[in-house]
């Protein structure tokens, strides 16, 4: 026992020299996050927006939000959403329809743009809810002044007078209607520096013939003596995708309300778990109404609403006698 208590005494001091910094570390961590806390006031909890979402009491039946839609008088606020991936179904006549899934991930609206102060009217909308330590404190400092969750993504939406939502109030996929087209704008895969081939979908030279290493070249620039350079424009090998497009007029297929979903046809710009922006189709405006500015999400039951089915028989098929 006296050898065991002498060892123990002898260890102890290297022991807590070891532990010393491990010590000072918590320490520190410990205090930037109080300071941290006491900066954004401490009282950002983790869903404030529930305090904005209407409760169902106050909640309106469905028909009480569509109204008439006109692009010319009326500019509704887009959406910013995650793209999930794709995905294949069947419509209620066997043809096969591929979708893009998106999700809306905590999309609430965090600061307005008014002609007073900034010249022109937009919204100012939040995505995905992080920590208030993932954020540069001049950024913190504006979501504790609208008293908004911190958010990762943060976009805006040029709207009208009758499209204009309180700060804080949260969008969700009711904001489209089953059979409406939208636009949808996000960023292509980057593919790297690649060749004409690949790039612009040149055939490339002969693979035979005397061909020596320019199977895959793009060829002759078309510049000679006369005009003596290449022409701007030209179609050359270069960097390829990385670049913001859109993709217009896909109609909104399905959503469900339960996980905030959205299904529209086709195929969107962007990689997986890329984000995107989703807005009222500029070319094929809704022949019905549309909720204006927007619809909760408690107006609508929990499940997949769906496009109604078309009466029109895509196969043509008509029996013989």
């Amino acid at each position: 026992v006296v050898v065991v208590v002498v060892v123990l005494f002898l260890l102890l001091p290297s022991f807590l020299f070891f532990l010393l910094p491990f010590s000072v570390c918590c320490f520190r961590s410990v205090a930037m996050n109080a300071v941290r806390s006491l900066f954004v006031r401490s009282s950002v909890p983790a869903l404030r927006a529930a305090r904005f979402t209407a409760t169902n009491a106050d909640v309106k039946a469905p028909a009480d939000y569509m109204k008439p839609y006109n692009k010319t008088n009326t500019r509704r606020s887009g959406i910013v959403a995650r793209k999930l991936g794709m995905m294949q179904t069947f419509s209620s006549w066997g043809v096969r329809v591929p979708l893009t899934v998106f999700q809306l991930e905590d999309l609430q609206v965090i600061g307005h743009k008014t002609p007073q102060t900034d010249g022109y009217r937009a919204l100012v909308l939040g995505s995905t809810s992080v920590k208030p330590s993932k954020v540069k404190k001049p950024v913190l400092g504006q979501f504790a002044k609208n008293d908004v969750d911190p958010k990762r993504t943060m976009t805006e939406f040029k709207v009208t007078e009758d499209s204009m939502l309180p700060i804080g109030t949260n969008i969700n996929c009711c904001h489209f209607v089953p059979g409406q087209y939208v636009d949808v704008q996000g960023v292509t895969i980057g593919k790297g520096f690649q060749g004409g081939m690949k790039r612009h979908g040149f055939k490339g030279m002969p693979a035979s013939h005397g061909q020596t290493k320019t199977h895959r070249r793009v060829g002759g620039l078309g510049g000679g003596q006369d005009p003596g350079r290449v022409w701007p424009g030209k179609k050359m090998p270069g960097r390829m995708g990385g670049k913001k497009k859109y993709q217009l007029n896909l109609q909104v297929y399905q959503i469900d309300t339960r996980n905030d979903l959205i299904f529209i046809t086709g195929s969107v710009p962007g990689a997986r778990n890329s984000v995107v922006k989703i807005r009222d189709s500029f070319f094929k405006s809704p022949s019905e109404s549309l909720p204006i500015p927007t619809l909760p999400i408690q107006a609508l039951p929990n499940g997949i609403i769906q496009v109604p089915s078309s009466s029109h028989d895509p196969f043509n098929v008509t029996p013989s006698s």
